[in-house]
Parts: structure tokens; sequence; C-alpha cells
């Protein structure tokens, strides 16, 4: 066989526009922290949070109202408490008054907009937490000394009566186990807490955040006990006057801010805000936060706020329970919003939609 003449410059040419070819077409992959080929950090978090909609997790509704997100590492904890009428106004839209506790939910995101499901990590024991007790506004703390998750329960028994109930686990995201019901706090208005929310300070104290449980004009914040957290400490009375409820703190460039809702039943409300310089500092008289007044807060009331920080700053994540299983307050049982600052004071965006890069710590309309 006779070989045709080769031409090894026009060989060269064409692969070096083969070669271009490829360059302009195809994704440059980066290393990420993790060592794993991927596009970049930011583009890969940068995701769409969709109000007015059914949250979902591998395909199944999110049942976790009442809830708190814990983060560790660059993952988000999502625990929330599943009612027995949650389910069933999914399915048919009718509001109703099955308030029964079916279990404590876990659910996992890396961008606090995709979730994942983790499991569940309380359900019945026939005992101290039986359908009939109430739960709810809960919250997750680890203590160093022990080594072991707390779970921090607003709690209501006919057996037990009310107060704050704490299980413990191991492992952040294992099934938790009852250890105490403590029913009455030092220096609480009637003894009893209200509505309740945990913070964790920088230093990593925590506090337990409520109100009291008749006429709510007392506002108060407690330190848990050092040792193992399984014990509310001794209150602080940092706010008193107007009857509000929901309360929940986090911190912002150093000052602390207390949101709190209107009395509104299962309703939606009005978000209202005060602020300390210190954790158990006296606040300032609360008032109603701009941009809650014309949605109600977007048709819901405030459950927590979640400062989720990247490598250019800080967007506070306003989380609001929806009550919709109770209420009929429409599709979804929870919304999330951004809030804006201007100085000290904030802003609530009532948005349909909105994007967060959890990796940037910034969010866009």
């Amino acid at each position: 066989m006779k070989w045709k003449s080769f031409n090894p410059i026009g060989v060269v040419i064409l692969l070096l526009l083969f070669l271009l070819s490829c360059e302009k077409t195809s994704v440059q992959p980066v290393k990420t922290k993790s060592g794993v080929q991927g596009r970049s950090l930011a583009a890969l978090t940068a995701a769409t949070i969709t109000n007015d909609t059914w949250w979902t997790a591998n395909g199944g509704i999110m049942y976790n109202q009442g809830g708190y997100i814990y983060k560790s590492g660059s993952t988000y904890y999502w625990f929330g408490v599943q009612y027995g009428g949650a389910y069933t106004y999914y399915k048919t839209g009718t509001k109703n008054s099955d308030v029964s506790f079916v279990s404590i939910n876990c659910y996992s995101s890396t961008d606090m907009v995709n979730w994942s499901w983790v499991g569940k990590v309380l359900t019945p024991d026939n005992d101290h937490f039986v359908s009939s007790d109430w739960l709810g506004r809960i919250g997750v703390v680890h203590n160093p000394t022990t080594g072991k998750y707390v779970l921090i329960i607003n709690y209501s028994s006919t057996t037990y009566g009310a107060g704050v109930a704490f299980a413990t686990c191991s492992t952040l995201t294992g099934t938790y186990a009852y250890n105490n019901i403590q029913t009455a706090v030092t220096n609480v208005y009637d003894n009893v807490p209200g509505d309740q929310t945990v913070f964790v300070d920088d230093d990593g104290t925590p506090y337990l955040v409520f109100c009291d449980a008749h006429g709510r004009q007392h506002h108060y914040v407690a330190p848990l006990r050092t040792s193992d957290y399984l014990s509310v400490n001794a209150a602080t009375l940092v706010c008193k006057g107007p009857s509000l409820e929901a309360d929940n703190m986090f911190k912002h460039n150093g000052v602390y801010y207390r949101l709190m809702s209107e009395l509104a039943g299962w309703s939606s409300s009005h978000t209202y805000w005060a602020s300390a310089t210190t954790p158990l500092g006296t606040t300032t008289t609360p008032v109603v936060m701009s941009g809650t007044d014309p949605s109600n807060s977007y048709n819901s009331q405030v459950s927590f706020v979640t400062p989720v920080t990247g490598t250019s700053g800080t967007t506070d994540v306003y989380v609001g329970d929806r009550w919709s299983d109770f209420s009929g307050n429409g599709t979804g049982y929870y919304v999330m919003e951004p809030l804006s600052w201007s100085g000290t004071t904030p802003s609530f965006n009532a948005l349909t939609s909105w994007s967060l890069n959890a990796a940037t710590g910034t969010w866009s309309q």
C-alpha cells in the first residue's frame, strides 16, 4: 500500500483549532475546599428562595413548624415540629385544629434553599412526650462539657404541666431522649415561660429568649445552666409593656435585636423590633418593623432570624411560620425574607422570590 503525501503544517493548524473550540465550550473546573473538581463555590450556592409554595426535601413536603436552624460547619440543620393537622391541610387545603404531636424532624442544606431529609429526631414516647402534648418553638445547643446536644422545647402537658422540656442526644441528628421538664423559671411573672427561642452568642453562651405565658407583657432573657444546658437559670426582665409574643433574638454588628409579633393567635402579624447593647440589657421600646405592615410580615408570624455569613458579608434571614394548617393562611408553612439595614435600623422585604448566595453572604432580588 502506498501512503499519500503528508502535510505536517496542516495537521498542526487543525489541532490548534480543535483545542480552541474545546476551551470555549467547556466549563472550567476549580478546586473547592473539599478538593472536589467543580464550578466556583459562589456559583454552586447561589439559589432562589420562593415563598407561597410547599417547601420540599427529597420530593416530600417539609414538616418543621415552630423550628430552629442550627449551623454546623458549612451545613444548616433545620429542626421543627410536625403536627397532626399539617398533612391534612396540605392534602385538603382546609384548616383544622389538630395540633397533636407527631415528631420533631430535621432537614439539612448547604445553601438555605435546597433541603434534604435527615430524619425524625424525637417521636412520642408514651410518657413525657405523647401525641396530646404541645411541643413547639424549639432550639438546639451543644454542651462542650458533656458533649451532648440538647433539644429545648416549649412544652405543655395535662400530666406534667407547662414549661420547658429538655431532651439529649450524643449526635446532632440522632434520636433524642427525654431528660427533664422545668415548670418554673426564677424571676418570671407567674413562673411559666411563654413563646421562646434559643440564642447562642459569639462566645458560645446560650440563652433562652421568651415572654411570660400570662398576658405576655414581660419579656425575658435567661442563660442556660453552664454545666449541661439542662436547666434555665434566673431570668432578666429586659422589656415590659406591650403584649407581644414569638420572642426571638439575633445579633447584628455587635447589637442584640429582639423580634416579636402581636397576639394574633394562629394568624399573621406585624413584626416588632427592639435592641440592646448586651444580651441581658434593657431593650429599646418595641416598634413595628418597616415593611411588615402592608403584608403582615408576608402573611406570617416571626419565628427566628438566621444570619448567613459568607466571604462578602452577612444576610440576616427572617424565617416566619405561616401556621396555615390552623389558620388557613394560604400555601406553605414558612416564609424566608431578607432584612435590610439603614444604620442600626432593620427593615423587612416582602418578596415572593429572591436570590441568596450562602457562600458570599449576599442576596439580590
